[in-house]
């Protein structure tokens, strides 16, 4: 308290408006507390319990500075600029009300943002007009008229929803906060307000204020109760697109295959199979579905069925990927499938690889790297797509590397790609490893490299020829 108070002075503060003050005090808080509450919240696209936030805590903030006993603290200060303060807040209170009310009822949007644009000019022209003049509240008429123009709209509005249990609280809220600002607004335009009444509008706030926060908590919830069915239901989904993968890699003494499969959510758009046509004989494929999470893992259920259906022509890439192409065209809205099929035999000592729109298989032989690439179009974008393969003889002692642009195009805090050179030199370091460990060097390099803050699936499969 300022020095120079006699105790007749604070006796007479704190009789004055010592509630409003504790109210006021009470608001502001809670306005503060709720807006952190939102911004803890990450990735929330319902902006209600911001706007109530604000809303509650300037309100608060207004209580404050229309106390006495503030005023009598803060006499150092000129009284005029806690006038001009609390006069553009209550040039704004209007504007708040309708932003909160823009996040409850999505349908008024039109309207409710022509109202937006409207109060905003009015606070706008509010603040300036007092500027000018050198006068605070030179509006003051003007928006006593305007709240209880908006308020009767309002309760027309909301009388619509006065069954609906969602929004009977904002109803009765609304309407007795409107009784209370009616009888303050309008006593106002001709005298000033009696003492023992000074707390009417502030009690009606506090009625609506209950109102929106039960609308904000109960928004709160289901939103809650959405998440955790989602989050089962997306368990549910990772179990079921982990099942679709196979369990093991084909096994014979003359290959070794080594498969790492890393979604970056719970469920992902990479995947990979085996056309086992007999042990000599085996089909890898890979393949990466644009898009990420359930459309992505969704369309990769569909690579699955459309690469089951190709065993018959398995030693065939070209027909393979041909096939998968024209079962998914017109399937996929407006994703597509980049894939990469390589087949073994075993017995005959020979390779056969074809892609579509997929990073190039990596061979290493004696310790030199080449790119293998034999790319057709997209799958799920042309009908008419037509692919090539390409053959060369199996050499012993040789290492096959197919893998998803989650390995090559993993970027780092810097945003830098890990890129292809570092593919390469993590392949020429595995190549005293077996399969597996070479697998397992890949995607630790890249973990590495992205501090595990990976932007994309990623999937690697390493074939080591015996």
């Amino acid at each position: 308290m300022a020095p120079d108070l006699s105790s007749v002075d604070i006796r007479m503060a704190l009789r004055r408006d010592a509630a409003n003050f504790a109210l006021g005090s009470i608001l502001t808080v809670l306005g503060v507390v709720a807006v952190a509450v939102f911004g803890a919240r990450k990735r929330v696209t319902d902006r209600s319990l911001l706007w109530f936030g604000v809303f509650t805590g300037v309100y608060g903030i207004r209580l404050i500075l229309w106390a006495y006993i503030f005023r009598s603290a803060a006499r150092p200060v000129n009284p005029a600029a806690w006038d001009y303060l609390a006069a553009a807040i209550t040039y704004s209170i209007p504007l708040l009300i309708v932003l909160f009310l823009l996040e409850v009822f999505p349908g008024w949007a039109r309207i409710l943002r022509w109202l937006r644009g409207g109060f905003a000019a009015f606070a706008v022209a509010g603040i300036s007009a007092d500027q000018i003049l050198g006068q605070p509240g030179s509006f003051h008429r003007t928006n006593n008229g305007i709240v209880i123009i908006a308020f009767v709209a309002l309760l027309v509005a909301l009388y619509r929803y006065r069954s609906v249990s969602d929004f009977r609280p904002l109803w009765i809220g609304g309407l007795i906060f409107f009784a209370t600002v009616l009888f303050t607004n309008v006593w106002t335009l001709y005298k000033a307000l009696p003492l023992g009444l000074t707390a009417v509008e502030p009690i009606g706030f506090t009625c609506f204020l209950a109102a929106q926060g039960t609308v904000v908590i109960r928004r709160l919830l289901e939103r809650e109760e959405r998440l955790i069915e989602v989050s089962k239901e997306l368990e549910v989904a990772h179990r079921i697109q982990t099942s679709i993968l196979p369990r093991e890699a084909p096994s014979n003494p003359l290959v070794s295959i080594a498969a790492r499969y890393v979604a970056m959510t719970a469920v992902a758009g990479d995947f990979y199979d085996f056309l086992v046509v007999d042990e000599n004989r085996i089909g890898v494929l890979i393949a990466d579905v644009s898009g990420h999470r359930v459309p992505a893992a969704l369309i990769a259920s569909m690579v699955k069925i459309a690469v089951s259906a190709q065993l018959p022509h398995a030693e065939d890439p070209a027909h393979v990927l041909a096939a998968m192409n024209g079962i998914l065209c017109g399937k996929m809205q407006s994703q597509f499938v980049s894939a990469a099929y390589l087949f073994l035999d075993l017995k005959g000592g020979f390779m056969r690889y074809g892609g579509a729109g997929h990073p190039p298989l990596l061979h290493s032989t004696n310790g030199i790297i080449d790119a293998i690439s034999e790319n057709g179009l997209l799958l799920g974008l042309f009908p008419s797509a037509t692919y090539t393969m390409t053959e060369r003889k199996l050499i012993p002692g040789s290492r096959f590397l197919l893998y998803t642009d989650g390995l090559a195009e993993a970027s780092n805090a810097s945003e830098q790609f890990f890129g292809e050179e570092r593919v390469h030199q993590a392949l020429h370091d595995a190549r005293g490893l077996t399969a597996e460990q070479g697998a397992t060097l890949l995607v630790e390099r890249v973990r590495e490299w992205t501090g595990d803050q990976r932007q994309d699936d990623l999937t690697v499969i390493v074939v080591d020829i015996s």
